[in-house]
This record gives structure tokens, C-alpha cells and sequence, in this order.
């Protein structure tokens, strides 16, 4: 027994403990061989748990608090039981080696608290942990040989010293190295084999009823440790799958808006520092994701974030999404021409069919440029102005890159006055008019119906065209107000036409599909007295793109009023006989571009006969708009149109009353002063142009 003491002493308290805490201080050959053999034994059976390094450092964060706590006990409990034995047993027990144990845990207390804030890879941890293990093997085995060597040397209150001192080290030592499971396990089989196989074959019948009693409480106590630290690994795998989702996209596994917002702000407060900022929205997403399903939605947003991952693939480039259909790319360097390059290589890529077992898939991609520090120095600043480039990305036909300019943010800024303005003119509806256009019998050369058409008077400005306003009410949410409007003061005035003539209102695309349409009509009809079948409902074909099963819905509860709907503009592009089998509707409008070229060109000649034919077959009134000559008139005539509208039969007016005050107004601008004057005039003829 002194043997096995003397070498598990010898492996204690080396020459120079630094081998076994880690300094990298040799240790004799003997003791290395020693070492690595019972490092190589524990790796087998107990091997460093996860190859994740947040866990790892949460554990080795956790126990290295632990560890004055354990060195404490550890030294409390043997000069404790050293000082019991100090009149009985020889002194290389009862001081040599406490003072040995006093130097190891000394020495590593030491090595805790210079290291205490250092910062350990996983690969550094992982050692770390291996030798705390090997350190609690060989402590474990010296402290079991030193309390057993000191058992026979005392009396019976002293034997039962150390089977206690052995008992709650044993204990204490578990619940410190909980988080370090291999060491813990090794207390666990060393301190549990020797206490039991030791003392229940003492032949005392006290000691072998302490002996039997303390084996299920130490596997408890394993037991409890085991399920401690399943239940933090637990938990930090949890915390990290919460902070994944706070700062990735669930979807695509893209950083999210967050992270790239962090990463931008910290990339910008580098001095001299240039980046570029790619602003990306898909083009024709929303139409696919509303065809196809939104699972072949995300599937293809996936694909995207891939695609875009392959592309921006470069050192210090970041890709993210924002959100929807909304990415954006983060590039390294601040020149125009390689930025505008790699925009253009997105574009391309992003352009590619798709195929997801359900036929090609094909969408674009129009993108936002802004550099920095010449287009801004802050991430607030270079995400407004690389949002502005998209839109203009946009409004120049999407698929496309565009790089941020002054010019692009005063255009913003003259719209989102416009806005402003226009916000209160439909608040105070002093400038707002509605102009009527009448749509003719080809055959008696009667008024059948006026078309109501929206305008607007600046007070400052002058006329603006519908084609610059009610863009920026679709765009910021006054579509409805404005549909209402129209509504409203065309079925009041039409109520009171001698003719009898129906009235033609348009529905923007943003008033269908969200079952409001319904409620302004029957308003309108009950407040003005109209009869319904008096009313007509223009809708574009480009309109039952979106929502098509909900916008029909809300046709049928038109035509259940008795309101008439016409498919207004057909033939530009986007039909679709699918259209007409949807829903039956009242009336067909040929678009002005092809009357405008039928006489001259055969080919919309062609255009016009087939609409005419179809709607004759379907039972549906054909128009005609745009007729501007006696020829095309003639033409249409022996295509066999039903109804025309245009210039030759009229031009848009206001009613009597709103033409009087659209005077009195002009007149009032024209006294002002010569300049208010010469704009007036010219505001007059625009007008007329544009109406």
C-alpha cells in the first residue's frame, strides 16, 4: 500500500507540478509515460463531449467558477483529518502529504485566478479539460491511498473520520465537476469502488453498513450530475438556437435584418472604411408566390439566397435577407464600376429559370446601389439612398441595377410632397374634379354612357396629370379615398342626367380583392339614388393578376347588386381568354393603341376583328377608344364594334356647375400677376392635352 502511495505521491507532487496544470513545465519520463497512459484510457472511455464551441466555453465558463470551491474542500477536509491523526500516525502522512495536496491546489487556485478573464478556443479547452481529468485521476487516486494508509493508525472514532472525510470529499467533489463530466465520472468510479470494496471488507459491521449505504447515494449523485448537465447542454443549446433566430432567417439561413444592420453600422464606425450597399428586391415574386403557393414561394426564395451566397462569395461580403422578397449584399470596397459589375452578375443570376419539379420557373431582380462614404456614412443614410436607387431600378423597368444620385432623391422628395398635397386635397375636395367623356352608339350615334375620369388642380402647380397622381395614391394607400370620391360624385351627378346615360367608373387594382368595393358602391348608389344598372365597373385585365379568386369574388358581388362590369384596356399585353371564362363580363374596351394604328396597319385591323368577333360570340359589348378620325371610325364600323369612344365624339369635361368654378379659378390666377398668368395659360393647354 505505501508503494502504490509513495508513486501516486510521486505522480502528485512532481519536482515541478506545472506538466499537470498545463504550463508546459517537464515532468520525468516515468511520470509522462504515466500521463499519457492514463490520459489516452479516460479520452476512450470518457471522451470531451460536443464539437460545439458556445457549449464548451459555457462549461469550461461554469466549472473554472467551481474551482476555488473544490480546492477549498479538498484542502479543508485533509488537514482536517490530518490534524486528527497528528499524535498517531508518522508524519510523511499526517504533513508531508497534506502540504503536497496544499501545494497542487495552491498552485492551481493560482493558475484559475491569472487565468481567470482569458479567453480559450474550443481546441484549448479541450486540453484544458483533458488534464483536469488526468489531475482528478491521480488526485482521486492519492487522496484514497492517503486516507486508507492513515485507516489503520487510528481508533474508532478516527477510522470513522476518515470514512466520513472520504464520503463528503467524495460528494463534494462530484457536485464541483459536475460540468466536467469525464472527471466527474472518474470521482464517481474511483472514490466509489475504493469506499466500498475498502470498508465493506473491513470486517466492522458499522463500516460495511456506512459502506453499503453510501454506494446508492454516490450513483444518485452521479445520476443527478449526469442529469444536470444534459439539462445545460440543454439549455445552451436552446439559448443559441433562440440567438441564431435573432439574428439569422429562419428560411433561407442568411443573416437577418438585425445582423446585417450590426454589421453595417460597425463596418461604417471603421475610419476609412469604403463599402458598398446592394439594395435587391425580386421582380415577379409575388405573382409566383400567389400562383404557385407560397411552399413554392419559399422554395424559391431559398434557391435565391443561394444563388446570391454563389455570386457574393468573395472575402468580407456579406449576403442578407431583410426580409419578404428583399435582400441585400454588403461588398468590401466603394467603386462604382465593380459594384454596378456585381449587381449586373446577381441580375443575371437571379434570372435563371428555376425548376422545382412544376415547370420553369423565371423572376428578376432589380437592384439598389449606394456607396459609401460619398452617398452617406451612416447605415441609416446608405439604406435610404440604396432604396431610392431600387425604386428607380424600378421604375426603369426592373431587372436592372441603377447607383444612387442627387437627382433620384429630389424626384422622392417632389413625389412625397406630392403626396402631402395630395393628401389634403382629398381631405378638403376643393381641387379635385371629375371629368366626363362620352362613349357612343356606333349605329345611332347616341350617348350610352360617360366615362368618369379624375383631376386634379394644384393650387400652386397648376393641372397635374393622372398618370403623375394617382400612381402616388395607389402607392401610398389613398386609392380607396380617391375611388370613393369618383364614386360618390359620379352616380350624384349621373342621377340627375336627362339621358339616362350610365356612368362609367374605373377601380383601381388596389381597391379589389379586400372586400371593401362592396361597401363604397352600395354608399354610393343609396346616397345618389342611381339605379344599378346604370352603374359600370372598369377594372384592367393586369388587375386579376393579383388575387384573382378574391377579386372575382368581389365582381359577383357587384353584378348581385345589378352593376355592370367592363374589362377595360384589353388586348395591352396581359390577356387572357382565362379572363373571360372567370367571369362574364358586361362589356370589353379595346385599347386606344390598336384603333389608333387599324387603318394602317393590318395587323391591328386583326386585333380589333377578333375582339369584335369574340365579344359578338360571348354575347359582350365591344368599345372602341381612342377614335380620333372619320377613318377609324369607319374602320371600327365595318369591324363591327358596338361602341366608341374618343376625341371625335368628345372630349373629357366637367359638369356645368365645376366648369364655372374651374373658370372663376383661372380667371383668378390670370389677374395675379403676368408670370401667374403666362403658367395659367400654359396649365390650361396641358390640361387640355392631357384630358
Amino acid at each position: 500500500m505505501m508503494t502504490i502511495l509513495g508513486r501516486i505521491v510521486s505522480l502528485g507532487l512532481p519536482s515541478s507540478p506545472g506538466r499537470i496544470m498545463g504550463d508546459g513545465a517537464p515532468v520525468g519520463r516515468e511520470g509522462r509515460l504515466v500521463l499519457h497512459w492514463i490520459a489516452s484510457r479516460l479520452a476512450m472511455i470518457f471522451p470531451v463531449q460536443s464539437d460545439n464551441e458556445k457549449l464548451l466555453q459555457e462549461q469550461w465558463s461554469v466549472h473554472s467558477h467551481l474551482v476555488p470551491l473544490l480546492y477549498f474542500t479538498l484542502l479543508a477536509n485533509s488537514w482536517g483529518v490530518a490534524v486528527a491523526f497528528f499524535d498517531h500516525a508518522p508524519a510523511r502522512l499526517t504533513i508531508a502529504i497534506p502540504v503536497g495536496f496544499s501545494i497542487v491546489s495552491c498552485v492551481r487556485v493560482a493558475m484559475w485566478w491569472l487565468r481567470r478573464n482569458a479567453q480559450f478556443t474550443a481546441e484549448q479547452i479541450r486540453k484544458e479539460q483533458l488534464r483536469t481529468t488526468v489531475l482528478t485521476v491521480v488526485l482521486g487516486c492519492a487522496v484514497c491511498a492517503w486516507s486508507l494508509a492513515l485507516f489503520p493508525y487510528g481508533d474508532a472514532y478516527q477510522k470513522a473520520h476518515v470514512a466520513f472525510y472520504l464520503a463528503i470529499t467524495i460528494l463534494a467533489c462530484m457536485l464541483c465537476l459536475t460540468h466536467l463530466r469525464p472527471a466527474m465520472l472518474s470521482v464517481t468510479i474511483i472514490g466509489g469502488t475504493t469506499f466500498l470494496g475498502y470498508f465493506a471488507s473491513s470486517g466492522i459491521l458499522s463500516l460495511i453498513i456506512m459502506a453499503t449505504s453510501f454506494f446508492p447515494v454516490i450513483i444518485a449523485t452521479a445520476v443527478i450530475g449526469l442529469i444536470q448537465n444534459r439539462d445545460f447542454v440543454r439549455m445552451v443549446d436552446a439559448r443559441e438556437r433562440v440567438s441564431h433566430l435573432a439574428h439569422y432567417d429562419m428560411l433561407t439561413g442568411l443573416p437577418n435584418r438585425a445582423s446585417f444592420n450590426d454589421e453595417l453600422e460597425r463596418r461604417l464606425a471603421a475610419p476609412g472604411n469604403p463599402i458598398g450597399l446592394l439594395y435587391i428586391d425580386l421582380d415577379g415574386f409575388k405573382l409566383v408566390n400567389d400562383t404557385r403557393g407560397h411552399g413554392i414561394g419559399d422554395l424559391l426564395l431559398v434557391e435565391v439566397g443561394k444563388r446570391l451566397s454563389a455570386v457574393c462569395n468573395a472575402r468580407a461580403m456579406l449576403v442578407s435577407r431583410l426580409g419578404g422578397d428583399e435582400f441585400a449584399v454588403i461588398l468590401p470596397h466603394g467603386n462604382v464600376d465593380e459594384a454596378k459589375a456585381h449587381a449586373d452578375r446577381i441580375v443575371e443570376a437571379v434570372s435563371a429559370n428555376y425548376d422545382f419539379g412544376h415547370g420553369n420557373i423565371t423572376i428578376g431582380a432589380s437592384i439598389g446601389i449606394a456607396l459609401a462614404p460619398q452617398h452617406g456614412d451612416t447605415a441609416e443614410n446608405l439604406l435610404a439612398r440604396s432604396d431610392i436607387a431600387l425604386y428607380a431600378a424600378k421604375e426603369a423597368g426592373k431587372g436592372n441595377a441603377r447607383i444612387f444620385t442627387s437627382s433620384m432623391e429630389t424626384r422622392i422628395q417632389e413625389r412625397a410632397r406630392l403626396e402631402e398635397d395630395f393628401r389634403k386635397a382629398l381631405q378638403d375636395r376643393d381641387d379635385l374634379f371629375v371629368f366626363y367623356q362620352p362613349i357612343v352608339s356606333i349605329e345611332t350615334g347616341e350617348v350610352t354612357a360617360r366615362e368618369a375620369l379624375v383631376r386634379w388642380r394644384h393650387p400652386l402647380r397648376g393641372w397635374i396629370s393622372p398618370a403623375e397622381f394617382v400612381p402616388v395614391a395607389e402607392q401610398f394607400g389613398l386609392a380607396d379615398a380617391l375611388g370613393a370620391f369618383v364614386l360618390e360624385t359620379a352616380c350624384r351627378e349621373a342621377a340627375s342626367w336627362e339621358d339616362r346615360a350610365r356612368i362609367a367608373v374605373n377601380i383601381s387594382a388596389t381597391q379589389l380583392g379586400k372586400g371593401t368595393l362592396h361597401g363604397y358602391v352600395l354608399s354610393a348608389l343609396v346616397a345618389s339614388g342611381l339605379s344599378p344598372n346604370r352603374l359600370e365597373l372598369e377594372i384592367t385585365e393586369t388587375a386579376l393578376l393579383d388575387n384573382e379568386r378574391d377579386i372575382i369574388g368581389d365582381l359577383r358581388r357587384m353584378r348581385d347588386l345589378g352593376v355592370r362590369i367592363a374589362l377595360d384596356d384589353f388586348g395591352t399585353g396581359y390577356s387572357s381568354l382565362a379572363h373571360l371564362r372567370a367571369f362574364p363580363f358586361d362589356k370589353i374596351k379595346i385599347d386606344g393603341s390598336f384603333v389608333k394604328d387599324a387603318v394602317s396597319r393590318p395587323d391591328c385591323a386583326a386585333v380589333v376583328r377578333a375582339v369584335t368577333d369574340l365579344g359578338k360570340r360571348l354575347g359582350v359589348t365591344t368599345v372602341a377608344e381612342g377614335v380620333e378620325t372619320e377613318e377609324q371610325l369607319d374602320c371600327l364600323r365595318n369591324e363591327g364594334c358596338v361602341e366608341v369612344q374618343g376625341y371625335l365624339f368628345g372630349r373629357p369635361v366637367p359638369n356645368g356647375k365645376d366648369a364655372l368654378r374651374i373658370e372663376r379659378i383661372d380667371r383668378k390666377r390670370e389677374t395675379c400677376s403676368p408670370h401667374c398668368a403666362v403658367v395659367s395659360r400654359r396649365a390650361v393647354r396641358d390640361t387640355a392635352l392631357a384630358l
